[in-house]
């Protein structure tokens, strides 16, 4: 009996050294991307709740993040977490224009360097949208849905102006539904921006945000940084067609065959794993990498570049170094040359897109925008690279974007989503929204972050917010719903 409870007890101790083991492992990305998190949501958004950030969108994102806690310092704008309160402390920093960064194998005082003399103009245009922040359809429509009571109201207004004709009893049931909450989770909209020819139609926002505040895209982030691509081609800086400028891979023939319209492909063959679980490479690169591009460089190849499409961060993130490489090679040469040659250009006076501890922007994931930003962006594609009748992407640049990778059955171009399908007619076309057009191309980010951009109908919908679980959120209907608002579609009545 005596033997039977060593064993157990020594069992019990083993037990425990293992998991404490096994936690000490994972606690790099826990106390990451808490920390991180956490400062971009207030210090770049600019929100105040704590507690509601940290239960409603931090824990639920995985069990482990509920080990974590985390200690505030609003002077000096920063946030350190640690797991179970031993593991892995780590620093959230915030940085004046680029946001917060964790400070993974680097001082404050070499992060804050990073951005010395580094100032944007973020003045507003008050020009009509999308040059300024006037939006009188918008203000009409949303002034109308205020005094609309769909029990009573048998003829609910309706705004007509400059050959627009706009339902405002649609909108504010699809809207409606766009912010309630499901019996069975949380669907957690943040913000929706409805254009209709180049024309800001319809807004609304949940509380503690608003037009101005910037919202995390993830993975829509990745346009973003294709489309800066482009505007270095279009500047006589980038041939995507020679290979992709690595320098980890000079003396590699296998992986310095790989271009950089691989890259923008997601075709570049490396072994990299997109999977949002502890010991995968997003995450460890994400949040425990003081060089994303050189984590994803490290990558081992595992297919012949260009004939296999696998989406990866590691790709875009890749990608992004070479932009600041090109635009001069530092932090404020690259955020620079994109606050002067796009987000200038497009009135986005609300972004951050924030650099990882090597001081490259994190273009797989890292850019927060308001709405009317995010819709901005959408536009420029929509309108083929011109902006205000000048071209900032080169001619065919778009439709390059818009072009199927080989492999990806029609649903990925280059840094964008598509819902072409397959384009062979002996087998059924894998569509992911069968009922919005072929042409229709599109944003997404992990929480439900959507830019959905419908060419044909000149429609843009944007929807922000952090769901959970998929389930509870259905981008197809709100867009489906803002087309029937728009007398563009057959009225249904049911959101269900």
């Amino acid at each position: 009996m005596k033997n039977w409870k060593i064993v157990v007890s020594i069992g019990a101790v083993v037990l425990a050294v293992a998991l404490l083991a096994v936690v000490s492992m994972l606690a790099p990305i826990g106390s990451g991307y808490y920390a991180k998190y956490l400062c971009s949501q207030l210090f770049v958004s600019g929100r105040e709740d704590v507690e509601r950030i940290v239960e409603e969108e931090i824990k639920p994102t995985n069990p482990l993040f509920g080990m974590v806690s985390h200690e505030l310092d609003r002077e000096e704008k920063t946030v350190r977490a640690v797991t179970l309160g031993l593991f892995s402390p780590t620093l959230a920093i915030y940085r004046p224009e680029v946001g917060c960064t964790l400070a993974v194998k680097v001082t404050r005082e070499e992060l804050m360097a990073q951005v010395q003399g580094l100032s944007f103009d973020r003045s507003v245009d008050p020009a009509e949208w999308p040059r300024g922040s006037s939006a009188p359809i918008a203000d009409e429509a949303t002034e109308a849905m205020d005094t609309l009571n769909l029990a009573e109201d048998l003829n609910p207004p309706v705004i007509t102006r400059n050959g627009m004709t706009l339902s405002t009893r649609r909108l504010k049931q699809v809207l409606d539904w766009a912010f309630s909450e499901p019996e069975d989770g949380r669907r957690q909209t943040q913000a929706v921006v409805i254009v209709y020819r180049g024309k800001l139609i319809a807004e609304r926002y949940a509380d503690g945000f608003n037009k101005d505040t910037p919202v995390l895209g993830w993975s829509m982030s990745k346009t973003a940084t294709a489309t800066l691509a482009g505007m270095m081609v279009l500047d006589g800086k980038l041939d995507i067609s020679e290979s992709a400028n690595v320098p980890e891979w000079e003396d590699d023939p296998e992986r310095s065959a790989i271009t950089t319209n691989d890259l923008l492909h997601m075709s570049s063959g490396l072994d990299f794993s997109e999977v949002y679980q502890p010991f995968n490479d997003a995450p460890e690169m994400l949040y425990n990498s003081a060089d994303m591009a050189a984590y994803a460089a490290s990558q081992s190849p595992a297919y012949v570049p260009g004939t296999r499409w696998y989406y990866s961060s590691g790709d875009t993130n890749l990608l992004a170094r070479i932009l600041r490489d090109l635009s001069g090679g530092t932090l404020v040469d690259v955020q620079s040359y994109a606050r002067n040659r796009l987000f200038n250009e497009l009135g986005m006076n609300t972004v951050y897109f924030e650099p990882d501890p090597s001081g490259t922007f994190v273009g797989s994931s890292y850019m927060y925008a308001s709405a009317r930003d995010w819709a901005r962006l959408g536009l420029l594609l929509q309108n083929d690279g011109i902006w205000n009748g000048k071209r900032i992407l080169p001619e065919g640049w778009v439709e390059y974007m818009r072009t199927p990778a080989s492999d990806s059955d029609g649903q990925y171009g280059a840094q964008l989503w598509l819902n072409a399908g397959r384009d062979n007619e002996e087998v059924i076309p894998e569509r992911r929204f069968q009922s919005l057009p072929k042409n229709m191309f599109y944003m997404s980010g992990y929480n439900g972050q959507n830019v959905v951009v419908l060419p044909d109908e000149e429609l843009i919908v944007v929807r922000l917010g952090v769901t959970h679980d998929r389930n509870n959120w259905n981008i197809e209907k709100l867009v489906v719903g803002s087309l029937q608002a728009l007398g563009l579609r057959e009225y249904v009545e049911s959101l269900d």
